[in-house]
């Protein structure tokens, strides 16, 4: 079985964009305090409209490559995602003997741990087909299974 046979399932872009904007929004208020606070230039608020378009253009560049890259693969062995390091793991449907919910505002993930491995895979709860996501991965585990928990609600 290769590394990413099954199902794809791609993750949606605008709750990763608008997370990246504001984040990044905010953080660029935060600059400009400190700027107007330590005299650093002579009016940083002149700066308020670049410094918000470059936010939004990196959070949407970051979003476009987080959902490129960001596919979580289900199929009749196991689920394919990746971990915080962004290194793509599949962990066969047995194997699975833990999972966590995680969550950003806007963004819920499962934490799934599998069998003798050492990063947990990270598995987004806000595909685009989420719908058929859950069905798929309800249609594929057993009832006591660590992850139905999380997709039943």
């Amino acid at each position: 079985m290769g590394a990413h046979a099954g199902t794809p399932y791609r993750t949606r872009f605008w709750p990763v964009f608008l997370n990246g904007a504001v984040l990044s929004a905010g953080g660029c208020l935060v600059l400009l305090g400190v700027f107007q606070l330590t005299k650093f230039v002579p009016n940083p608020w002149d700066y308020l409209p670049s410094l918000l378009i470059w936010a939004v253009v990196c959070s949407g560049v970051c979003a476009l490559a987080y959902v490129w890259k960001g596919t979580t693969v289900v199929g009749e062995e196991g689920i394919g995602g990746y971990t915080s390091w962004y290194a793509f793991r599949r962990v066969a449907w047995n194997d699975v003997t833990s999972c966590r919910k995680r969550g950003w505002p806007g963004l819920r993930f499962v934490k799934v741990y599998g069998r003798d491995q050492k990063a947990p895979m990270y598995i987004p709860l806000f595909h685009v087909d989420q719908r058929g996501f859950r069905e798929h991965v309800l249609r594929l585990v057993g009832p006591e299974h660590p992850l139905r928990r999380f997709l039943e609600c």
